[in-house]
């Protein structure tokens, strides 16, 4: 218990108990004179605006108060204040939100889309949970070669992508083996279809591609049939493959450059040859005529 006088700041507050247990709530700017009462601060909780506040009270509610706000602790009435961190979505983001009814004890699932700020209501806190994705991801040694998990999120993109992607031991016409270069260029149409059909589509889109002989026509979509219609059963659109070239191993490489070297030496020497034939034939042509004028001239005389 305290005799004397107690001032409160601009925005702070303080619970005053009396001598005989009554309580009240004081705000400042105050200057307070207490007899035998005691003076207990109020901690003040704050949440932005991408934050809310979680308000357990001492009856047993739950209430949840969206950022930016603040809230002071009256321990008589509340058991506890948490700020919590709400979960903030681009407009090409959206989260995939799993709910248990308690009651019932079915799981339903929604779909929250971008932009906005996903706050969950306090009768759903305890009891939703959001879609946790494992794709294949690039790897961090190689932006063309993919990993198995190596994509972790749960806010899903719905904007056009594309990623590198390089495919190896590819054999050719002449049993050679190379390495094609690739680009793919994709957009999820369809979320419901996609999350039914597959938990990874970045592995089925490299595990259904195709390949043709002609390396002009990689980059022809509907030379990929069965990657379009994987695309379609998953909710996804690939617009666009694009073909980047084609890798071959050091000795299949070594022996291409070899011949491409003979085959610019034998035309240089083939063009070397026939400069020089068509040079002896021009000189067979003038000796030819000029023996034809000194014979003609011979028999004038």
């Amino acid at each position: 218990m305290t005799i004397g006088w107690r001032t409160l700041d601009v925005g702070e507050k303080a619970l005053i108990y009396t001598a005989q247990g009554h309580a009240r709530v004081e705000a400042g700017p105050k200057r307070l004179f207490l007899f035998l009462e005691k003076f207990i601060p109020l901690d003040c909780f704050t949440a932005d605006q991408t934050e809310y506040l979680r308000i357990t009270y001492k009856n047993g509610t739950i209430a949840h108060r969206s950022g930016p706000c603040a809230m002071f602790r009256n321990p008589v009435e509340v058991a506890s204040v948490e700020v919590m961190n709400g979960v903030s979505l681009d407009a090409n983001e959206v989260l995939v939100v799993y709910r248990l009814d308690p009651k019932t004890q079915s799981v339903s699932k929604y779909i929250r889309p971008g932009p906005t700020i996903f706050i969950p209501t306090a009768n759903e806190c305890d009891s939703i949970r959001f879609h946790e994705f494992e794709w294949h991801g690039t790897d961090p040694n190689n932006k063309t070669k993919k990993i198995p998990r190596g994509l972790h999120f749960t806010k899903l993109q719905v904007i056009p992508d594309q990623f590198y992607y390089n495919v190896d031991e590819v054999r050719t016409a002449d049993d050679a083996l190379i390495r094609v270069k690739l680009m793919i260029f994709y957009e999820l149409r369809d979320i419901e279809k996609m999350l039914s059909a597959t938990s990874d589509p970045i592995a089925d889109f490299i595990n259904y591609m195709e390949f043709i002989e002609r390396s002009s026509q990689l980059n022809d979509l509907n030379n990929y049939p069965q990657l379009q219609e994987r695309c379609r059963v998953i909710g996804y659109v690939v617009s666009k493959v694009g073909f980047r070239g084609y890798h071959a191993s050091p000795t299949l490489q070594s022996m291409h450059d070899v011949a491409i070297m003979k085959r610019t030496e034998l035309k240089a020497e083939f063009e070397t040859e026939e400069q020089n034939q068509g040079m002896t034939d021009l000189l067979l042509q003038n000796d030819c005529r000029g023996w034809l004028l000194n014979k003609e001239w011979k028999s004038q005389i």
